[in-house]
This record gives structure tokens, sequence and C-alpha cells, in this order.
């Protein structure tokens, strides 16, 4: 990673650069970014899954759009039952999650 510092006028009339600073970080560092961005990313996905099984399991009567938008209640829907044909509502938030 490079910094550099441009000195300039009052006016904006560049000066110079007086200054330049590099640093690369540690070898055994490399990579490690990614790791944390999948983590940070299941960290979100298992705190919605919670979510949505701890809405479902008092009665299971909330409509699903309460947690997913249409077009995705509609793709869970399609791949859980293995259907071609959609019902006519929502199914409840429990038959979605359970």
């Amino acid at each position: 990673m490079m910094h550099s510092v441009l000195a300039v006028t009052a006016e904006g009339f560049p000066l110079g650069v007086p200054g330049m600073k590099t640093w690369i970080g540690p070898p055994d560092e490399f990579g490690k970014t990614q790791s944390r961005k999948q983590r940070a990313l299941f960290a979100v996905i298992s705190w919605h899954i919670l979510y949505a099984i701890l809405l479902a399991r008092p009665g299971g009567d909330l409509p699903c759009e309460v947690l997913l938008q249409p077009v995705g209640w509609r793709a869970l829907y399609c791949r859980v039952y293995s259907a071609n044909r959609l019902p006519v509502g929502p199914p409840s938030l429990g038959q979605a999650v359970l």
C-alpha cells in the first residue's frame, strides 16, 4: 500500500511530493481478509436464520412475508416442496422455516 502527500499552495497550485510512505503487511496475514469477510457473512446469515426460527415458534401463524420478500418465499416454496404451482397466498412463517 502506498500513501503519498502532495504539497499545494493556497491557490491549489501543486508544489510537489514532500513524502511518500509504503507499507506491506506481514506475509502470514495475506489472504485473511477473505476469511474475515466470509465469517462476517456467515454470522449475518446465521442471525437471520435464528431470528426466523424464533418468530415462527410461538404460533407459526404469521405470514412469511413478515420476513421474506415475495420473490424470496416463492423461490423457497418451489425449492422445498418441489412444486410447480404456488399457493394462492403466502404460506405461514412456520411452513417456510420449519
